[in-house]
Formats: structure tokens, C-alpha cells, sequence
């Protein structure tokens, strides 16, 4: 019995996770596309911030100084990215 429980919640959290979904398609469907590609640059300046994060914990983390060079000069590219992104979502226009 307990198997059934434990397969009905796994089932319930499924659905519900199911529903969330279509939830989220059915408001993203309803976007203006500037929305949409506002959403996306959004989205893409979250990861390099991510990005930024990890990279500056690799690079007190590595010994190896060829390495960390590497990761210096992708953490400064990220950056890079990172301006380029801020720049495009305050230029876009309002919606």
C-alpha cells in the first residue's frame, strides 16, 4: 500500500508540474513579441551572471596560473557579454 502512495504523489506532482507548464506556454503565448525578446535577453544576461559567478570561484580555486589566465581572460569576455546585454534591454523600447 504504501508503494501506491508513494506513486500516487509521484503522479500528483507530476500533473502539477504538467499543469505549471502549460500554464507558462499559454502566458508566453500571449506575449507581444518584443516581450518575448525581452524575456530572452533577460534570460541570457541571467546566465552570463551565473557564468561571472562560477568563473570567479574557478579562478581562486586554480593553481595551475596558464589556466587561470584562461579563465581571466573568459571572465573578462563574460563581462563583455555581460555590458552588451545590459545595453540592449535599456535601449529597447518600452512595451
Amino acid at each position: 500500500m504504501a508503494k501506491n502512495k508513494t506513486d500516487k504523489s509521484k503522479s500528483v506532482s507530476s500533473a502539477k508540474r504538467t499543469r505549471r507548464r502549460r500554464n507558462i506556454h499559454s502566458t508566453y503565448e500571449r506575449l507581444t513579441p518584443k516581450q518575448k525578446l525581452t524575456l530572452y535577453l533577460n534570460d541570457a544576461l541571467a546566465i552570463e551572471n551565473a557564468a561571472v559567478q562560477r568563473l570567479q570561484s574557478r579562478i581562486k580555486q586554480t593553481k595551475i596560473e596558464n589556466a587561470k589566465q584562461r579563465l581571466q581572460l573568459h571572465l573578462q569576455e563574460t563581462r563583455e557579454q555581460q555590458n552588451r546585454l545590459k545595453h540592449l534591454i535599456s535601449d529597447f523600447p518600452e512595451v
